[in-house]
Parts: C-alpha cells; sequence; structure tokens
C-alpha cells in the first residue's frame, strides 16, 4: 500500500519540477535571470540535482558573478549524468566565458587566524593553503583581527594572479582611568549663638537713652561761590584802579594846556608836560598845531 500511495505523489512533484524548470527557462530567455535563479536555487536546494547546479552556473554568468558561476559550473561537471551528458558542451563553453573572467589572489597576513572578506564575503581565516578566486577589476580586500587595527585594501585585479601582504597593527592599550577621587567629608557648619551682652551693668536704672550720631553735613556750593565772588571783587578792583589811572593822566594833561603862563618856569613845565603826552600835545581844541617839544608862549 505504501508503494501504490508513494507512486503518485512522486509523479506529481516530478511533474511539478519539470515545469518549474521550463518556467526558468522562459525567463531567463526574456532577459529576466534574477527570477529564473531564485526558481533554480529552489530546486538545486530541493533535488541537488546537477541539472540544476548547471542551470544556476549558467544563470549567474549571464548575470556577471563569475565567481559562482564557475563553482556551480564546475560542481554540475564533476557529476556525470544524463542531463549533464546532453548538455556538456555547452556546460564547458559556458565555463571557459567565466574563466575568462576570474583569476587567482594570494592574501598573507602576518597575523595567524586572521578573518578574511573579499568584496564583503567572508572567505574564512588566514593563512589558506588554496588562493581565492576573484573576479576581474577592482575588489576590495578586508582583513580582521581582535586586538589589531582592521586592514582594508582596494586592490585592481588582472588575468594575472595576484600576491598581496597584509600586515596588521596591534591596537594601543586605552588609557588606564585614574579611580575616582572622593571628596572630603564637609564639616557641619558649626552654628551661630548669639551672646547676650550687658554694657553698664552696674549703672542705676533709667531710661534707656539711644545716642544717634548727627548726619554728615550734605556737600553744598558755598566754596565754590565764595571763590567766584573773590574773582569778581579782584576784577572790579583792577577796573577802578584802572579808571582812575587814566582819568589822573586827563587831568594833568588838561591842566598843563589850562594852566595861565606866568612865568619861564612854567612853560618849562608844561613843555615837560607836553613831551610826556605828545599826542595830547599835537591838536589842541583851538586847532592850532603843536610839536610835542613846542614850547606855549605865556
Amino acid at each position: 500500500m505504501v508503494s501504490l500511495t508513494a507512486g503518485p505523489v512522486w509523479a506529481q512533484t516530478h511533474e511539478s519540477v519539470d515545469e518549474d524548470y521550463s518556467r526558468a527557462s522562459r525567463l531567463r530567455r526574456d532577459h529576466r535571470p534574477e527570477e529564473a535563479l531564485v526558481i533554480y536555487q529552489r530546486l538545486y536546494d530541493l533535488t541537488r540535482a546537477s541539472r540544476a547546479q548547471g542551470q544556476l552556473g549558467i544563470t549567474e554568468a549571464q548575470m556577471g558573478r563569475w565567481v559562482r558561476a564557475e563553482e556551480h559550473l564546475v560542481g554540475s561537471l564533476a557529476e556525470p549524468d544524463h542531463w549533464v551528458g546532453q548538455h556538456r558542451r555547452d556546460l564547458e563553453s559556458a565555463l571557459e566565458s567565466v574563466r575568462a573572467n576570474v583569476t587567482d589572489l594570494v592574501v598573507a597576513c602576518n597575523v595567524a587566524g586572521a578573518t578574511l572578506r573579499i568584496d564583503g564575503t567572508a572567505l574564512g581565516t588566514l593563512p589558506r593553503t588554496t588562493p581565492v578566486r576573484v573576479p576581474l577589476g577592482p575588489v576590495v580586500i578586508d582583513v580582521v583581527a581582535d586586538h589589531y587595527e582592521p586592514h582594508r585594501r582596494t586592490v585592481q585585479m588582472t588575468a594575472r594572479p595576484s600576491r598581496v601582504e597584509v600586515t596588521l597593527v596591534a591596537e594601543l592599550p586605552a588609557a588606564a582611568t585614574p579611580p575616582a577621587r572622593e571628596a572630603p567629608p564637609v564639616a557641619a557648619p558649626t552654628p551661630l549663638v548669639a551672646r547676650a551682652i550687658t554694657i553698664n551693668a552696674a549703672a542705676p536704672e533709667g531710661p534707656a537713652v539711644s545716642v544717634v550720631p548727627p548726619p554728615p553735613p550734605a556737600p553744598t556750593g558755598g566754596l565754590v561761590r565764595t571763590l567766584a565772588w573773590a574773582g569778581l571783587t579782584s576784577g572790579a578792583a583792577l577796573v577802578i584802579a584802572g579808571a582812575v589811572a587814566h582819568a589822573y593822566r586827563e587831568s594833568q594833561v588838561n591842566g598843563v594846556y589850562n594852566a595861565e603862563p606866568c612865568s619861564p618856569t612854567d612853560t618849562q613845565t608844561r613843555s615837560l608836560a607836553l613831551s610826556r603826552h605828545p599826542l595830547r600835545a599835537e591838536h589842541r581844541s583851538d586847532g592850532e598845531h603843536l610839536s610835542g617839544t613846542a614850547l606855549v608862549a605865556c
């Protein structure tokens, strides 16, 4: 009874697998390799068949995933079965095209056990016994190890095998953080105690008299006014003295002109006065012109 039920189930699964291969093949011909790759990957995970592996390699080559395409094509050709026998020539032609786009890379490191990543894919630890297959063109190499600075380098790969030497630098030890110093205990402030002070305790009792010192005199302008009045007084005195001197000089000159000549002595006196006042002697009120040395007739 088990064999009778197993047969139809197997037949249904086989038919479904054939339909998946056909659908994936149509997607690849329609230039939709991403969708076809999903179907081939599911078939390979389900059956582990060389047909699914070969179809994976061909689809990955169409997408430019050279390293994975080489891996799957080599694996498919290594398991000869009926499908591989029918498509060997196509598989070998695809593998030849793929190998024209990959090369060998040897990575050496001074730290054993460092982890190697190429283009973000982890490839185990170093040292490696076999080279790494990488695509042609720029390749990003990451090497990391505990207690060492991470190393990253971009290498331009060509058709010739390459070797890269990586030297990791040890991380500097972190500076020791000094232990936190405890703050010294702060003594509680001593409370202030008011002390009662008794003044003149022996004096007889009487009404308390508070003595309040008089407030300091407010600044006034008395000194300024005193100095101003003194200046004005001095100026007025000088003006009065000048006026008196001028009046005295005028009276002396007028006396010389108005005095009556009576003697030679008076004549000499008037001449002397005229010589002391030349401007006054040059013109008289009666129009007569006199020189500073002229004598007035008696």
